[in-house]
């Protein structure tokens, strides 16, 4: 059986991330470097400290120094300079970005950091970051409208998605035109956990919608295909830089009049689409799993910790 650890570079220790390359981890924005451990008898033993600043994780990640030798261009040097009169100590500086120029075994560490500290900074989000930014946002900039290509496209994701026998029964309503944008929104509720908050004032109301329905015509069931296809939409909505709420809480018979749908369409779910003027807070839950806003309008989310959600056998 092949072994997943020989196919990556470095893993968090605590969020279990894995980097499949060193270019990646280096580019990865979340990933900053702290400092080298300097090991000044076997240098090469040295350590590389780096933050991981996913928003669930904020940990720290060790790697060796001899995974990056190759990234040296000077010459290597066989003496030993460290605390000597000639000796500048850049490479006992975690802030110091600058290439010592001593005639010092060190100098090569000294090369290496400042290669690392200046590597250039992906703008893509990898899956990891993706679904982290994929917050339930319900407040949009209202000025700023999605075209209409937008939405078929986020569609089209869910189209692709999987299907319980391949029935496809799904079918969607799309919406970004104002007047029926305003429509669609007077039969939602929003955010059970803001109390006396009736949702989104005009200007921060979502610009667009997609209205996922249940074609019963096909299969009685749509099982849990609908939620599979709202979430892949939203996750392709963020990688566009929107932001978007899936909603359940539908007033259904009012949304139907509303759509001018035929009866054979059941309506699931609705998934409210714009571009976020809010910032969500992911943190670790410590008790309570209810999201709130505190006074910078900042939304806190809390998520159960991983090892409360893994279940193990019962003992025997």
């Amino acid at each position: 059986m092949e072994n997943p650890a020989e196919n990556v570079f470095t893993r968090c220790p605590r969020c279990g991330f894995n980097w499949a390359t060193r270019e990646e981890f280096l580019a990865d924005p979340e990933v900053e470097f702290i400092e080298y451990r300097t090991n000044l008898r076997i240098l090469r033993l040295g350590i590389f400290r780096f933050s991981h600043s996913q928003p669930i994780c904020k940990n720290e990640v060790e790697v060796e120094a001899t995974l990056f030798s190759d990234l040296g261009e000077g010459p290597v040097f066989n003496e030993r300079d460290t605390g000597s009169k000639k000796c500048k100590g850049y490479c006992l500086d975690p802030k110091r970005v600058e290439i010592c120029q001593a005639i010092c075994e060190c100098e090569a560490i000294s090369d290496i950091e400042a290669k690392i500290k200046e590597w250039p900074k992906s703008t893509k989000l990898n899956y990891s970051q993706l679904v982290e930014k994929c917050r339930t946002f319900r407040r949009f900039d209202q000025s700023k409208p999605i075209k209409r290509k937008d939405l078929l496209d986020l569609v089209n994701l869910a189209r692709l998605s999987p299907s319980r026998a391949n029935q496809q029964p799904l079918k969607y309503f799309i919406s970004s035109e104002p007047e029926l944008n305003a429509g669609i929104f007077s039969t939602l509720s929003w955010a059970s956990y803001f109390r006396g908050w009736d949702g989104p004032a005009e200007g921060e109301r979502p610009a667009g919608y997609i209205v996922v329905l249940h074609d019963d015509s096909v299969t009685k069931s749509a099982g849990c295909e609908d939620g599979i296809a709202a979430q892949t939409m939203k996750l392709g909505a963020t990688y566009k830089g929107l932001g978007g709420c899936i909603i359940n809480a539908i007033d259904r018979e009012a949304l139907r009049q509303v759509i001018a749908i035929r009866d054979h369409l059941q309506i699931r779910l609705v998934l409210a689409l714009g571009v976020p003027v809010e910032k969500v807070k992911l943190e670790s839950a410590d008790g309570s799993i209810r999201y709130w806003r505190d006074k910078e309008d900042v939304i806190h989310t809390p998520k159960r910790p991983l090892d409360e959600i893994i279940i193990k056998p019962k003992k025997k």
